[in-house]
């Protein structure tokens, strides 16, 4: 995932994955994000944060990856105007994530 651009790591310098750390729902956004440009590209388009979020600034690095995926239709947000970006990623979310990023039929 690290070669293919998907993840960069939790540690630039030295490198490190931190495989024992949980997964926040913004880093999540963009590995989703990252591989669904990846095998489909043009199907996660980031560009500059609009505010889909009230809890999502625009200095937020996820920002754009997260409203993109908004755009593409594979996430709604945790409540109406809010995505809960530094809550942990539940499996539940990580499978809806899945099937809607990559469209499977279940």
């Amino acid at each position: 995932l690290y070669n293919a651009g998907v993840i960069s790591g939790c540690q630039a310098s030295p490198l490190q994955y931190c495989p024992d750390l949980n997964t926040q729902r913004q880093a999540m956004a963009k590995f989703i994000c990252n591989a669904m440009e990846i095998t489909d590209p043009g199907s996660c388009v980031t560009s500059t944060c609009t505010g889909v979020f009230d809890d999502v600034p625009a200095g937020n690095p996820f920002c754009g990856y997260i409203e993109a995926l908004y755009n593409a239709g594979v996430i709604s947000g945790c409540s109406g105007t809010s995505y809960c970006p530094a809550s942990d990623v539940l499996r539940e979310q990580m499978a809806k994530f899945l099937v809607s990023a990559f469209a499977f039929n279940l």
